[in-house]
Order: structure tokens, then sequence, then C-alpha cells
């Protein structure tokens, strides 16, 4: 077991102390890590807070996501999109410390995958983090590694909306986290890593947490096929969720994106400025879209927009402020576009995670090939990279092209797993039919439970029962705005 050490040590003039005061002197650090073979090894303690604190705020944006599906999808399904993230997350955490985490970051990794030395967790405990130029112990960065990969499932699972089954879905991310996730992380932030050898700039994660949620979740949406009664427009069942889900997003993601750099420095603040930026550019730009179309201004747009230049941005972490606004607007603009073709394609993706992640993701991580700067990327003290076009480095373009096109390509190798409720439990509702609760049960409360007098209330209860088995028929059958009159379905309310 490793002794830890914390504090000053100017009471010792032994020659072993005065060597770790050399050590602590010049690495700017005050915490040590004895190892039993005589290894020493000294970590900053504001920098192990910043990446614990950056942790903390990734891990909001899965109650985020949460919120945000929740509100956007039928009342009869709320709680099911509440759920679904929180078991992605639970899923795929265990997935990363069971052997996730090895597969992605151990040190004797090829080009492609990792092995098994990590598995469970071992030889962490004091072992430092090269990525973060060994400033923090990887225990640390293990726990920052497991919120985004949280995320990530969080994010994807949404396509399961309003009709995948909760029990196949889980078996799902835990396979499509080994298969799909961890290669990613290790093509790209393994220093073993093909990507990652190559000089690709992908800060944050615009292909491994964006595109690969994206990409994840349109191939669920082709193979499990569209909902029933696909066509008819459902509107967002609370709007006030899917602003608080925004906003605990926006607060999260100032985390994931200032947590890129794997220290607190100048260039996490810059990325943290560059981050709210890009999410308000996004939210103006998506905004006055629709209200050129609506003549309506529309909260659920800006929020949207304001996700997609969050989207757009967290590759881009080695850009000059300029631009991060110019990557928020282009990204919202063009996920924007994208959400009008939706209606035309043979997918259904009623929460629009394609358009706003893969394609946001993707318009990112083309830009950061344009915009990123060498001058701007060394201001963390360590990391050297040649910048992208603006520095003269065309050859950085298409080294980001192929990334996308590697990352997405990558990603549908899951599809194959995927799983489907079947017709009468999408109508009955996933809530009711995998949980056996609902989020607002009007029926009962409102309709059938009224403090009327007895002859009225039975006369109530045989026309509610009455009309909504004859609805139930109607839908089974086909659910089109012809044969069903009510206002409330035509809405998309019920």
């Amino acid at each position: 077991m490793p002794y830890l050490a914390h504090g000053s040590l100017s009471n010792s003039n032994s020659s072993e102390y005065l060597g770790i005061k050399s050590i602590l002197s010049s690495k700017g650090t005050d915490i040590l890590a004895f190892e039993d073979d005589g290894k020493i090894f000294a970590y900053s303690p504001g920098d192990i807070a910043w990446i614990l604190i950056c942790s903390a705020l990734v891990w909001l944006m899965v109650p985020g996501i949460a919120f945000v599906y929740s509100g956007m999808v039928k009342g009869k399904n709320a709680l099911s999109l509440l759920l679904l993230p929180l078991l992605a997350m639970s899923v795929v955490s265990i997935q990363f410390w069971f052997w996730g985490f090895s597969l992605a970051f151990s040190r004797n990794a090829n080009l492609f995958i990792g092995n098994l030395d990590y598995i469970g967790l071992e030889n962490l405990l004091s072992q430092p983090e090269e990525t973060s130029n060994d400033r923090i112990p990887s225990i640390a960065f293990v726990m920052l590694q497991h919120m985004q990969a949280s995320l990530v499932g969080a994010v994807a699972i949404g396509s399961a909306a309003e009709r995948g089954r909760v029990g196949p879905t889980m078996l799902f991310m835990f396979f499509w986290a080994t298969l799909v996730y961890c290669p990613l992380v290790a093509w790209m932030y393994n220093p073993a890593g093909w990507a990652y050898r190559w000089g690709v700039l992908d800060y944050g994660g615009g292909v491994t947490m964006e595109i690969c949620s994206g990409v994840t979740g349109l191939a669920y949406s082709l193979f499990i096929g569209r909902r029933t009664g696909y066509g008819v427009k459902i509107r967002p069942h609370s709007v006030p969720h899917v602003v608080l889900g925004t906003c605990l997003l926006w607060f999260g993601w100032l985390g994931l994106n200032g947590s890129g750099s794997g220290t607190a420095n100048v260039r996490a603040g810059l990325v943290m400025v560059e981050t709210h930026l890009a999410a308000c550019a996004g939210g103006l730009t998506w905004l006055i879209m629709d209200f050129r179309l609506e003549g309506k201004w529309s909260l659920i747009s800006y929020c949207m927009g304001a996700i997609s230049g969050l989207v757009a941005v967290t590759p881009s972490g080695l850009i000059g402020t300029s631009a991060s606004v110019l990557i928020g607007a282009i990204g919202a603009a063009v996920a924007n576009t994208a959400v009008a073709f939706r209606s035309r394609l043979p997918w259904d993706d009623g929460l629009d995670i394609f358009a706003g992640h893969a394609i946001s993701g993707a318009v990112g991580v083309m830009l950061t090939g344009i915009f990123a700067q060498k001058s701007i990327a060394k201001t963390d003290g360590y990391t050297i990279v040649d910048g992208g076009v603006l520095d003269g480095n065309w050859k950085q373009l298409y080294k980001q092209l192929a990334w996308i096109a590697a990352g997405g390509s990558w990603s549908f190798i899951i599809t194959y797993m995927i799983f489907r409720v079947s017709p009468e439990s999408e109508i009955k509702g996933i809530d009711k039919d995998q949980s056996g609760e609902v989020a607002y049960d009007f029926r009962a409360s409102v309709f059938l439970n009224e403090p009327l007098s007895a002859k009225h209330n039975r006369r109530t209860k045989a026309f509610y029962s009455s009309f909504f088995l004859r609805r139930d028929s109607m839908m089974k059958k086909n659910l089109t705005p012809e044969l069903i009159r009510s206002p409330k379905i035509q809405q998309g309310y019920l």
C-alpha cells in the first residue's frame, strides 16, 4: 500500500526529504504518493480538486438529458425517459469499472484497443495520469471518465423513446459500451491509439461522445422502426422539464469541456468561456431561424439551439473566442436544417438525437480542423500541436474528416443488438407496460373519481370507460388523424 503525505516538509533536513522538496518545487505540488518499490509521484491538490469538481458537474448532465427527453415526449411515456438515462448511467458505470476503463486507457494498448491490466480498477490508486502531465492520480481521472461514458450512454438511449423495452435496452448498453464506446476512446485519447498518434484534434469528445451517441441513436431508430402513428405531430408535454434539463446540461457542460486539459490552467478557463459563448450563439441562431418560419419566440427552439451549440463546441478546445461563437451558430443552424428534413427520412428520430448530436458534433470536429491554433493549445503548459488551417496546416482538415467517418461508421456495429416493444405496449405507454407506474393519471383522478352523485358518477365512469376502450381499439388498428378525431390525440397529448 502507498503512503500519502501532504503539506510542508520544512522541518526535515534529511537528504531524502530534501530530494522530495526538490520534486515538489519543480512540479508546483504538495501531495506525494510513495509506492512500495520506491517510486515517488508528486500531485497538484488544485488539479485534483478541479478534476473531481468537473466530474460532479458532468454527473448533473445525466439528469439534465433525462429532463429534456421526458419533457419532449407524451405524458404517458414521461417516466420511462426519466428512468432510461439513469439506468444507462448505472450500467455503463459498472461496465467502465469492470473492464471499460482498462480497454480504453491501459498503457499497454495497441493502436485499436487496450488490454485488461486495469480490470476492476486494479493498480490505479496512486499511479499518475500521463494525459494530465502526471499532475493528478489516475484514480481521479477514472471518475471523470466514468461520468463521460455514462453521459454518452444516457444521450444515446433516448432513441428508445416510447417504444424500446427496458430490459433488453440495458443489456444492449453494456455491450454497446464495450464494443463501440471503449474502442473509440482508445483510438483518440489513449497515447497508443491510432487517432492520437495521427494527430487528430478532438478536445472534448466530438466523435467519442457526440457523433457516437447520435449515430447510435440513428441505428437504434432504423432497426426498431417507427412508433405507432408516426407522422402525427407530438407536442412536448412539459416545457418546464425541457428548460430545467437544458439549464443542467449548460451548467454541466462547463465542467465537461473545462476538464479536457486534465488540469486547472489557463486553457481550462478559456474553454469554459468559449463553451458559454457557443451555447448563447446556438440558442439565438435556432430561435431566429424558427421565428422566421413560425413567427413565435419559442422557448423550446432556444433550448434546442443552446444544446446544439454546446455539442458543436465540445471538440473545439483549441480555438479562439470568436471561432467559438461562429462554431456554436453554425452547429445550431446545420442541426436546425437537419431537423426540418426529418419527416422526409425513413427513420423515426423523435428526439432529434442524430441531428442534435451527430450532425452538430461533426460540424464541430470539422471546424476545429480549420480554427485550431497551436498558440492556444500550449496555454495549458504542455500541449503541442500543429494547429489547423488558420496556422497553415491544411492536412489537419482531412484528418478531421477521416476521424468523423471512422467514428460514425464504427458506431453502427451495435445495431444487431436492438430490441423493440410490441405495438400493444406502445399504445398502452412504456411507463405502464414496463414500470407499472404513470406520471400523470388524469383519467383516474379527474374523470373517474370526481365527487358527484352516485348515479351521475356511474354514468360518468361508463361513458369514459367506453370512450377509452373505443379509442384504444382504433389505435390498435391504425392511429391516424382520420380515424381518431379527438383534438388531444391529434395534438399529441395522449
